[in-house]
C-alpha cells in the first residue's frame, strides 16, 4: 500500500512540475518593437488647466464628458467637441523647475497590449517653477487597457 501511495505522490509531483513550467514560459515578455498609435496632440484650451494641484504630477485617461469635467478646470464649452465613442484623451501634468516647452508626445502599443504615452519636455533656465499640462487624443482604448505615462525631461 505504501508503494502505491509513493507512486501516486511522485506522479502527482511530476504533473505539477510540468504545469508550473508551462506557466513560466507564458510569462516571458514578448519580443519586438512597440507599434506607434495614431495620435493627435490636443492643445489645452486657453483658460483651462488640469485639476491636479500646482506642483503635482498626475495623469488622466479620459473616456467621457464626465471624466473630462473631473479632470479639468474650465468652462464646459472651452474644449473642442470630442467623440468619446471613438477617442480616448490621455493627459497629464508634469512640474518643472523652470520655464518649460512641450517638445513631443508619442503613444505606443507593445505586443502584450500595454500602451505607453511618452512626453518629452524641455526644461528652461528660468528660476520660477512651471507646471506643464499635456494632452493627446488616440483612438478609443479598450476599457481593460493599461497605460503607462513616461515624462522625459531634458535641458
Amino acid at each position: 500500500m505504501n508503494a502505491l501511495r509513493l507512486f501516486a505522490l511522485s506522479s502527482l509531483s511530476i504533473v505539477t512540475m510540468n504545469f508550473s513550467c508551462d506557466k513560466q514560459t507564458e510569462l516571458t515578455p514578448c519580443e519586438g518593437t512597440p507599434t506607434p498609435v495614431a495620435a493627435q496632440g490636443l492643445p489645452i484650451p486657453t483658460g483651462c488647466s488640469l485639476a491636479a494641484l500646482r506642483g503635482e504630477t498626475k495623469t488622466y485617461i479620459v473616456n467621457s464628458l464626465a471624466d473630462l469635467a473631473a479632470a479639468t478646470q474650465c468652462g464646459s464649452g472651452a474644449w473642442p467637441t470630442i467623440d468619446f465613442t471613438k477617442y480616448t484623451l490621455l493627459a497629464g501634468r508634469a512640474p518643472m523647475s523652470g520655464g518649460a516647452l512641450l517638445r513631443t508626445q508619442v503613444v505606443e502599443l507593445d505586443c502584450q497590449g500595454n500602451y505607453t504615452h511618452t512626453v518629452a519636455i524641455v526644461d528652461g533656465p528660468t528660476l520660477s517653477p512651471t507646471d506643464v499640462d499635456y494632452a493627446i487624443l488616440v483612438p478609443k482604448l479598450p476599457s481593460t487597457a493599461t497605460v503607462s505615462f513616461v515624462v522625459k525631461k531634458t535641458q
